[in-house]
């Protein structure tokens, strides 16, 4: 986006059933039928089973020509409706079900865990005795508890909302334990039962190097991105503001405002945004001119080799005693990590001098139609290099693209209809 406009581009591909890809998925929409505002997803197409084109629609009949005077308002008038659920849009079952599976989910890490540790407890000293097996159990069951007591509390939950949560675990906890099967879990119940309950209202996304890989490497599963752009009554100038929701729970959405993917264009000397969202590599490639993932390989081997090298170089120094080796090791080891650092630095200087920034700087100036071809060519970057790889194709076209200016209002650039547009005249948007 530039001062002027701001384009959007969707790719069509759904994934079902975690393999079969279909290209028919519809991820952008005008979410006012009156003002200059559009919305995209992606992720999950769903909430709770609950497809979010239906919640798109049923969200722009119940705004209808009401305008707000901020972007901004338009995401939070969004995120109400959808916490109010009014007429039971998203059913008590369904919620119930979003609460089963993530239960399971932690459940069987935990087991995993168990199974884990008992595994290499039996090759260093054979078959464990049944005590073993039951501090085991404690040790993973609190070093869970721990990981979640660690880190806050939702501070927007309702003040009953655990004790609603315990009680659900409760009137179904004989199906959520199966997963423990024979597992000596008598003395930890209680723990067990903090867990079901805490991984609804305690922010677990920010527990980080807790040793626990359900946490570190915790992304939610059915997940659902939320992107909102365009201009409030009173925006000079394209805004954009961007949620990821997880699910809901006795009508409280499971939610993540996403500050650092929510922009406004100002008047600042690079007046532009790319801002990419679900799988951001070939984006960020393009942008930065180098894969972030081998850029970090070759920071790091070079770093590891350096310092191996010079390892030797004092281990074989026979003039140096054992003592002066240590604290010369030591002493490099340090100046090591500061070197390691200020070449990250400058590599991010030449990265945002050499290609961000003039990115950047030519497409404040791009005319809508320009900016419109510049969204979709950097989604067919990314469709076309899922295509010549061994990956699955989950980013594949058709591509729609909208363009939204105060001028124009939101404009169809591109776009899929899955019905012959000339035969259904009274359709409406």
């Amino acid at each position: 986006m530039n001062r002027e406009a701001i384009a959007l581009a969707a790719d069509s591909a759904e994934t079902v059933f975690g393999r079969k890809i279909f290209p028919s998925a519809e991820k952008l929409f005008a979410l006012s039928r009156n003002q200059p505002v559009g919305i995209m997803i992606y992720g999950d197409a769903d909430i709770s089973g609950v497809p979010w084109e239906t919640i798109i629609k049923r969200y722009r009949d119940k705004l209808g020509k009401k305008t707000y005077d901020k972007l901004d308002e338009y995401g939070k008038s969004y995120i109400e409706f959808l916490e109010k659920n009014e007429d039971g849009l998203i059913p008590e079952e369904a919620q119930e079900s979003y609460m089963s599976n993530l239960v399971a989910e932690c459940f069987d890490a935990i087991v995993e865990d168990i199974n884990e540790l008992m595994s290499a407890i039996y090759k260093r000293k054979g078959t464990p005795t049944e005590g073993v097996l039951r501090t085991v159990t404690g040790l993973i069951v609190n070093g869970y508890c721990a990981a979640i007591n660690s880190v806050d509390m939702y501070p927007s939950i309702p003040g009953d909302y655990a004790e609603k949560v315990r009680d659900k675990y409760r009137s179904n906890k004989d199906k959520h334990q199966e997963v423990f099967e024979n597992l000596p879990i008598q003395d930890v119940e209680n723990k067990i039962e903090e867990i079901a309950v805490s991984i609804f209202t305690h922010d677990i996304r920010n527990i980080k190097s807790s040793g626990i890989d359900f946490f570190d490497e915790y992304e939610p599963r059915y997940s659902s991105g939320i992107v909102i752009a365009g201009f409030g009554e009173k925006d000079t100038f394209p805004s954009i503001v961007a949620y990821e929701v997880e699910g809901m729970l006795f009508n409280h959405l499971k939610y993540m405002h996403l500050k650092n993917k929510s922009k406004t264009i100002g008047v600042e000397k690079y007046a532009s945004e790319i801002i990419p969202f679900a799988q951001t590599d070939m984006t960020e490639q393009f942008l930065f001119g180098i894969d972030t993932r081998l850029e970090n390989y070759i920071m790091n081997e070079s770093v590891d080799l350096f310092g191996e090298a010079c390892y030797r170089v004092i281990k074989n120094d026979r003039k140096l005693s054992d003592d002066d080796k240590k604290r010369i090791h030591k002493k490099f080891s340090r100046k090591l990590k500061v070197v390691s650092k200020q070449y990250r630095d400058k590599s991010l200087d030449f990265q945002f001098d050499r290609h961000y920034f003039p990115t950047l700087r030519v497409l404040s100036i791009l005319p809508k139609d320009e900016l419109a071809m510049m969204a979709e060519t950097l989604v067919n970057l990314t469709s076309f290099k899922l295509r010549v790889s061994t990956s699955r194709e989950t980013v594949r076209g058709p591509i729609d693209v909208a363009v939204i200016s105060r001028g124009d209002g939101f404009v169809w650039i591109k776009r899929k209809r899955y019905f012959p547009i000339e035969l259904n005249p009274s359709h409406k948007e």
